[in-house]
């Protein structure tokens, strides 16, 4: 693609007011912080650019930070970061390029989530002099306190925090490879990775192969699911129903922070009800739902609740056989009631609405 092109990211931080914006984003495995002073650009044709593009987002001295909630004008702030990403383009290739030739294209986990430095792009106009409508990037020295900007790309949570049973598997984030994906569906050096290898000598004969890797939403939902999974495991349900393998979770290096959890790769992906195609099979839907329903009946006599009932959750592989995933305990309004989620009595009114309602509101 031409250098001038926005290179594949994703936004890990920002903050923007009215006197300056700082975006910090994830690219061929790299940790990128741009930054653009608006006194920098003071009278020329950028500021006014500057504060057309801020006005839906900002007001006064009011920042907005990356996790904040933003306006209904989301698409205007995502237009305004490409805004500045854009003349960077070519320095971030090189930088990619200079971290492949030093052999650190971010191949673990460890390397993904905890980036070892950040590099600085300062904006400024591409004329020095005049009314300059372009802007242009330098490659500035970190300062003093760069090291404390380097955010994790990943929600982590203290592993002490955390009620898990030692007997569940811990990984060290070094000792899972990021793989890139064949179906080309996400850019593995800056999207959350979900296809990972354990090496060999950690995994076993038994268990080596692809691994599916799930981050952390939050700390409640993280700990349930792998409870759950952990549970199937030991009363014998995995391989009885179709239901996710846990592995084990990762931990960072220095075994402090839980990262996510391994569930063992299904190579059928994750095409769910929500397909359209898959919304039109008529004929397939009877065969589903008893499917979803035998599942939840054994789930449901061992104890566990599914919880998140909706057809994201419903998975179809190679053979047109369904399988239930995600047991954080989350719920989406017109499926599950809120007074029910988590409940056995959820999980049915659930299937219900998804069968009979929502997949025959379709049919019809």
């Amino acid at each position: 693609m031409p250098d001038s092109d926005i290179v594949n990211h994703r936004i890990t931080n920002s903050f923007v007011t009215n006197g300056f914006a700082t975006i910090t984003l994830m690219t061929n495995a790299t940790l990128v912080e741009i930054r653009l002073n608006r006194a920098d650009i003071r009278g020329t044709a950028l500021e006014a650019q500057y504060e057309r593009c801020i006005q839906s987002f900002t007001t006064n001295d009011e920042i907005i930070g990356h996790d904040e909630d933003l306006p209904d004008d989301a698409d205007q702030f995502d237009d305004f970061c490409d805004w500045l990403i854009e003349p960077c383009a070519v320095l971030i290739r090189r930088l990619a390029l200079a971290q492949i030739y030093n052999g650190g294209i971010g191949t673990t986990l460890q390397e993904f989530v905890f980036p070892r430095s950040l590099h600085c792009l300062q904006l400024v106009p591409a004329v020095p002099e005049g009314d300059c409508s372009r802007l242009a990037a330098r490659h500035v020295e970190a300062d003093a306190d760069s090291t404390l900007r380097i955010t994790t790309n990943l929600a982590t949570e203290p592993l002490a925090g955390l009620c898990l049973p030692p007997s569940i598997r811990r990984v060290h984030a070094t000792d899972v490879c990021v793989n890139p994906d064949p179906s080309g569906g996400y850019d593995y050096t800056c999207d959350i990775p979900r296809r990972v290898t354990v090496y060999a000598e950690v995994a076993g004969q038994e268990e080596e192969g692809e691994k599916f890797f799930k981050g952390i939403k939050t700390r409640d939902d993280f700990e349930r699911e792998v409870l759950m999974l952990n549970r199937m495991l030991e009363t014998g349900l995995v391989g009885r129903v179709n239901v996710p393998r846990l592995f084990g979770i990762v931990i960072s290096d220095d075994g402090g922070s839980a990262i996510g959890m391994l569930l063992a790769w299904m190579p059928f992906g994750l095409r769910t009800l929500w397909d359209d195609g898959l919304r039109r099979m008529e004929n397939m839907h009877p065969k589903w739902e008893r499917q979803v329903r035998e599942t939840v009946r054994e789930l449901h006599a061992g104890g566990i609740s599914w919880g998140d009932v909706n057809p994201g959750n419903i998975v179809v592989d190679f053979d047109f056989d369904v399988w239930i995933v995600d047991f954080g305990g989350g719920f989406i309004e017109g499926f599950v009631d809120r007074d029910l989620a988590g409940t056995k009595e959820g999980d049915l009114d659930g299937i219900e609405r998804v069968f009979r309602r929502w997949v025959q509101a379709y049919d019809s």
